[in-house]
């Protein structure tokens, strides 16, 4: 297993992982026509554009050569919270590498690299009902912030993304 920043090439199997984790992860918190439809194509498109500029960061896990999960990060969307702040805005593995220890490994480089550009703090939005996400998150030690929630922002979905928290002071490994 080996994690490493992720280049232009690397495009096609990041949006591969994205399309089948959301089609795991999401199955019964979104809707199966919205899941069923997801575009290879389009994921890759976005995240070509992704890798071309300075924002987000992103990591990739590889085994034996094949991406099996990424992680998109940097600072916080909201310029009213401290500058200080990131935000992991996208983590997703394979389905057949959940509970094998990769996430946590590109959890561990994530959060040291985000430490080496000066966070303080990171945040991260869970869909509610995404309980795997969630024990992960509190296993590393975000919780959630009582009151910061949000609308899901998908056209024809319902539901909620509940803010996380992880002060870097109070972080466990």
């Amino acid at each position: 297993m080996r994690i490493r920043h992720a280049d232009t090439s690397d495009a096609l199997a990041i949006a591969q992982v994205h399309v089948l984790s959301w089609q795991h992860a999401y199955r019964g918190l979104l809707t199966d026509d919205l899941l069923d439809n997801l575009s290879v194509e389009k994921r890759q498109n976005m995240w070509a554009r992704s890798l071309a500029s300075p924002s987000p960061s992103l990591l990739v896990a590889e085994d034996s050569g094949q991406i099996v999960g990424f992680s998109a990060f940097g600072p916080y969307r909201d310029d009213r919270i401290d500058p200080t702040t990131h935000e992991l805005w996208a983590f997703y593995l394979l389905p057949d590498y959940f509970s094998r220890g990769v996430g946590q490994r590109l959890w561990l480089a994530s959060r040291a690299e985000m430490v080496s550009r000066g966070a303080t703090e990171i945040r991260l939005w869970v869909l509610e009902g995404n309980d795997r996400a969630e024990r992960f998150y509190k296993k590393v030690g975000f919780e959630p912030e009582p009151g910061f929630s949000r609308l899901l922002a998908l056209p024809g979905q319902h539901g909620c993304e509940t803010c996380f928290v992880l002060p870097l002071s109070s972080a466990r490994l």
